[in-house]
């Protein structure tokens, strides 16, 4: 099932919201909260199911047919979706997605996005980058990144981590690369106070 990246996010939020408003303000314990998971297939290697019932992660590798030039050129267009995203920079970010997405429509994400950043402190932060998959005659590249996300309450200053596993796809257009559609996926959440 395909989502859109930020519903993740606004997964995030709310159970934030919900487990802000169910705390009071003098407790220090550390909570748990969680939040709905989807799996997806990020490769196409097997997803095993080992005699404890849990999916294992299927292993993701580096796209061994994509030329150094244009790995760096797809690496740096990720590395600035990100820190465009961190400094809530609007604009930036948006240079960073196709005028013509997929798997969302181009003006929700910019309405959304805004609305994100006058309401909330996310920040995101790539732990593992890897380009699984390239296709040079459709100019097109799946990108797997583990994100490590922090969400703060403005007023009361607690905060929500998660681990989550993205894969983007991006095409070239006009020789830059575009974000074109979004997956992700929820590892886990906990709350933490300041």
């Amino acid at each position: 099932m395909k989502i859109h990246k930020w519903l993740a996010v606004g997964t995030m939020s709310a159970a934030l919201l919900v487990s802000l408003a169910a705390c009071s303000d003098g407790e220090k314990e550390e909570k748990k909260t969680s939040a709905p998971k989807t799996e997806q297939k990020a490769s196409e290697g097997d997803t095993s199911v080992p005699s404890d019932g849990k999916m294992q992660k299927p292993p993701i590798k580096e796209a061994a047919n994509i030329p150094n030039e244009e790995s760096l050129a797809l690496l740096k267009v990720v590395d600035e979706h990100f820190q465009a995203f961190n400094n809530e920079d609007l604009d930036a970010y948006m240079n960073t997605i196709s005028k013509n997405p997929k798997s969302f429509k181009y003006d929700e994400e910019k309405e959304y996005l805004k609305n994100t950043f006058d309401h909330m402190d996310i920040k995101m932060n790539p732990k593992n980058t890897i380009i699984m998959k390239y296709d040079e005659k459709k100019q097109e590249a799946n990108v797997f990144t583990e994100i490590a996300t922090t969400v703060t309450d403005p007023q009361s200053k607690q905060t929500v981590n998660s681990l989550t596993r993205q894969i983007n796809t991006f095409h070239k257009e006009n020789g830059e690369w575009k974000m074109i559609a979004t997956y992700a996926m929820e590892e886990g959440s906990g709350q933490t106070g300041k």
